[in-house]
């Protein structure tokens, strides 16, 4: 495979931009390339236009990756084992820290109906904020925020470690799968 002249592959994506100029709705900065006809190899004005249609492959690239696969923002995810008919459980797929006390991780459960301090709530999502004591096979529930169908806030509680209290974990339950997927997936 030879070198590529990009005089000549420049002058090729001028008569493709001609063409999409002539149809309706192209972006105005489209409008800044018509007069690229008259380039010569080599020139000042080339290599502007080379950096101009640089930039834009970079910023179209930086904005169109926001669902792709390759996304590293946080997502929640299903904990298969702790599915059960009008509730299910996810985990975020990035631990909040780690320290002597644990892993520190958000849990979601999204209900059908959920009963939190003697109110009822339908059709809910709680998120807790829980540390996960591998070692010693114990929870700690720092926060727990309860969201309405619509993402608003309905209720919400804080604890201390002053105030609150660890609690071991039952074998065989959704806290013993969370504290399995913490344990393997965010310790060092």
């Amino acid at each position: 495979m030879g070198f590529i002249d990009l005089s000549i592959v420049l002058q090729r994506f001028c008569q493709v931009l001609e063409k999409a100029i002539a149809k309706p709705k192209v972006p105005r900065y489209f409008f800044a390339l018509t007069r690229c006809r008259n380039l010569q190899p080599n020139t000042t004005k080339m290599k502007k236009v080379i950096l101009f249609l640089v930039a834009i492959f970079i910023a179209n690239s930086a904005f169109s990756q926001s669902d792709s696969t390759n996304d590293l923002t946080p997502k929640w995810i299903p904990i298969v084992a702790a599915q059960m008919q009008g509730s299910k459980w996810y985990y975020r797929s990035d631990a909040v820290s780690q320290n002597e006390d644990g892993v520190k991780i958000w849990v979601k459960n999204d209900r059908d109906v959920l009963e939190w301090y003697g109110k009822k709530y339908k059709h809910v999502s709680r998120e807790d904020l829980t540390i996960m004591d591998c070692s010693r096979r114990r929870m700690f529930i720092l926060t727990t925020i309860i969201y309405n169908s619509k993402g608003s806030a309905v209720a919400s509680h804080m604890d201390t470690k002053d105030t609150g209290k660890w609690l071991d974990v039952v074998p065989d339950t959704i806290s013993e799968a969370i504290l399995n997927i913490a344990c393997k997936e965010f310790t060092k």
